[in-house]
């Protein structure tokens, strides 16, 4: 018995242009399915970058804000230096201010904690570590400006004090040193978060809504002459 193939009207060779043209336009809807998803995908890495540009460039002023009132904490410290040893020689010195610290903004980390996965992988691997050091770099330096801060808070119970035990001296001085210590912490710190941040064109920007820095600290401790 012979089995015989049904023909195509038109005969294989026509058959097999229409298959082709129609396989060849289903590769034409899928590679243009495909650019469609790349070109989105690479907008929103864009509009991406550019919010955490933003983020970390608020990051960084509020950091340098924070340096601009470092001569001003370091006069202050260098005044509670002076405050114990006269204190020790008995000519004790009444402080007045103590409650007015270096002010310093919160960070804003709301963008880049919000990453996806999917978003993520599409930034190359090196712009995502320097990204992922700047804002290890910033974490570490929230943790020494809430120190700073409650350190300077616990000074303000030394306002207007005039009669300190040996004991009051002794945490005074302990204060003191913390203080010193992290001033020369964040000081040291911002250089390498400064270049780091100019590798990726970021730049430290003050958001205009803040409200002006807070130089409060920039007032002597010490009684005024005349």
């Amino acid at each position: 018995m012979h089995v015989h193939l049904p023909k195509p009207l038109h005969g294989w060779r026509e058959f097999a242009g229409e298959v082709g043209i129609i396989v060849f336009g289903v590769l034409i809807a899928l590679g243009a399915e495909q650019i469609v998803e790349t070109v989105h995908g690479n907008a929103q890495v864009h509009e991406f970058r550019r919010a955490v540009n933003d983020e970390l460039a608020y990051d960084l002023g509020s950091y340098k804000q924070r340096l601009m009132l470092g001569p001003c904490v370091r006069a202050r410290l260098a005044e509670l230096d002076h405050v114990i040893a006269s204190d020790r020689a008995g000519r004790p010195i009444r402080m007045h201010g103590l409650s007015r610290w270096p002010v310093s903004f919160s960070l804003r980390t709301s963008v880049w904690n919000g990453r996806t996965g999917d978003l993520e992988t599409r930034i190359p691997l090196q712009t995502r570590l320097a990204y992922a050091s700047i804002y290890d770099d910033l974490a570490n330096y929230d943790v020494h400006r809430v120190d700073e801060r409650t350190g300077w808070q616990e000074l303000a119970d030394f306002d207007d004090a005039d009669d300190l035990s040996n004991a009051d001296l002794m945490r005074l001085r302990g204060l003191v040193t913390k203080l010193r210590w992290l001033d020369a912490i964040i000081l040291a710190n911002w250089t390498e978060e400064a270049e780091r941040g100019k590798a990726l064109g970021i730049f430290p920007k003050r958001d205009r809504r803040d409200p002006p820095l807070n130089r409060g600290v920039c007032s002597t401790f010490l009684p005024r002459s005349g």
